[in-house]
């Protein structure tokens, strides 16, 4: 069961410094205190699949997730496994502020206590772990030695391979204080909304007064797309998740990008190229393993070919409602919203978004050439139908929060912001899949978008 290794891997990491302290050990000392490693008993198998479970339902089949273990639930895990790698017996876990205490014996013809201290911290998603204090009966090891545990340790268990083995699992934040671990995340493949939230909805839109469908905003502004791909001097390079890659639509040509890639052909009278590198499930995390290294060196590519007809000419970014959405539309925000749980996934989500979103959007600046256009888009609610139920006002309140970081550091770098919000608020159920489930544009939604980025430019000439 990959989560349960995901998690014992990226919040104890006990099982890695009982390993690697125990191979070290039993590497440089002989005679008496070697020792073959002894199964967990059945009651210690027993006692953690019942932690299991409660991991697996938490964290699996979700497109995002909140998991809390206590310093018990982590010595359950740590006793089921770690005599299965090491030498070793009545291995305790202790949550700390900012990291894990790990103690017990190696387990030989005499036992020795050994003691250790691992850090976890987090980085743009990556986890940083590192052994800060490792002791092995009445004294510590050495500074040296307990340096060459840290290799060690990669070796034996790399976690972000594992993460990334995991369907892209994100981790947004990782926080430890005393007696209690948290770890928040993200992951491709889940449902981002819970079928108690879509039923809800749907039951409440069922429920409503019937309106007649919203007059589709820039039809005649915004033609179809002709391109979804193509090479040209001046190049149109969009990034960003499922939107930009077209999710919800038969073709490519009905997405915005396309949309406005012909806009911008009929308004200027010039043949424009294409590379849209959307990708489906991108979040503000994700982006920095694909698309934008992509982006970045084709935007160097162009500025630096010896040709000056050669350019990035337009670029739009469409990112965060990855970031966001899956903890929105869990069961747990739609019932209170405003409860501790709830509370605790939006405060993981939306500070990592602010940093992340200013950090790339500040890297694709550095990049731009003089004249390019470059739009940034807002995050609009799937769970607005406009008919006045208290769940979407208050997550129109915290898309509103993400929106207002977007156009904030939008304006620090320079963008445009396309306004994607405003239009789309009320019009869901017309132009969203979101009655069968699916957050993502209809055809007519994909044009409300194109033309919220052909009404910002507009509005910037």
């Amino acid at each position: 069961m990959f989560v349960i290794k995901l998690v014992i891997a990226v919040i104890v990491l006990g099982v890695v410094a009982v390993a690697a302290l125990a191979a070290y050990v039993f590497a440089v000392v002989s005679g008496p205190l070697q020792a073959e490693v002894q199964p967990p008993s059945a009651e210690e198998v027993a006692k953690a699949q019942v932690v299991e479970q409660r991991v697996q339902s938490e964290v699996a089949d979700n497109s995002a997730f909140l998991l809390q273990l206590t310093s018990e639930d982590l010595t359950t895990l740590l006793r089921s496994r770690a005599g299965s790698v090491a030498p070793v017996r009545d291995v305790t876990a202790t949550v700390n502020r900012g990291n894990v205490s790990i103690s017990g014996n190696l387990n030989g013809a005499i036992a020795v206590p050994f003691a250790a201290t691992v850090g976890v911290t987090l980085q743009k998603g990556v986890v940083q772990v590192s052994v800060d204090h490792v002791t092995m009966g009445p004294a510590p090891l050495p500074g040296a030695v307990r340096n060459e545990l840290q290799p060690l340790i990669d070796e034996v268990i790399n976690v972000n391979e594992l993460l990334q083995s995991a369907g892209a699992v994100q981790i947004q934040r990782v926080e430890l204080v005393p007696g209690q671990l948290t770890i928040a995340g993200i992951q491709e493949g889940g449902k981002v909304v819970s079928d108690d939230t879509v039923a809800a909805l749907t039951a409440a839109y069922a429920s409503g007064e019937s309106r007649p469908p919203p007059a589709l905003p820039g039809g005649d502004l915004v033609p179809p797309g002709r391109i979804s791909n193509g090479p040209g001097d001046e190049l149109y390079l969009a990034l960003g998740d499922s939107l930009a890659a077209n999710k919800g639509v038969s073709s490519p040509l009905e997405g915005y990008v396309s949309r406005f890639h012909a806009h911008l052909e009929r308004q200027t009278g010039n043949e424009l190229g294409l590379m849209n590198l959307g990708v489906s499930g991108e979040s503000t995390l994700s982006i920095y393993k694909r698309q934008l290294p992509t982006a970045l060196a084709e935007m160097d590519r162009l500025r630096n070919d010896g040709d000056p007809a050669t350019r990035v000419s337009i670029l739009t970014v469409d990112l965060g409602a990855n970031d966001l959405l899956g903890h929105l539309a869990s069961p747990v925000c739609r019932q209170d919203i405003r409860g501790d749980e709830c509370t605790a996934r939006l405060e993981s989500a939306i500070p990592t978004f602010a940093e992340n979103i200013a950090d790339i959007l500040t890297a694709l600046s550095q990049r731009l050439e003089p004249g390019t256009e470059f739009y940034v888009m807002t995050i609009y609610n799937p769970f607005d139908f406009g008919i006045g139920i208290p769940f979407e006002e208050d997550s129109n309140e915290v898309i509103t929060r993400m929106n207002d970081i977007i156009r904030a550091e939008a304006a620090r770098v320079g963008a445009i912001v396309a306004d994607a919000y405003t239009p789309m608020s009320g019009n869901a159920a017309a132009w969203t899949h979101m009655l069968n489930g699916d957050i993502h544009p209809t055809a007519d939604g994909y044009q409300t978008l194109a033309y919220a980025f052909a009404l910002a430019r507009a509005e910037a000439k």
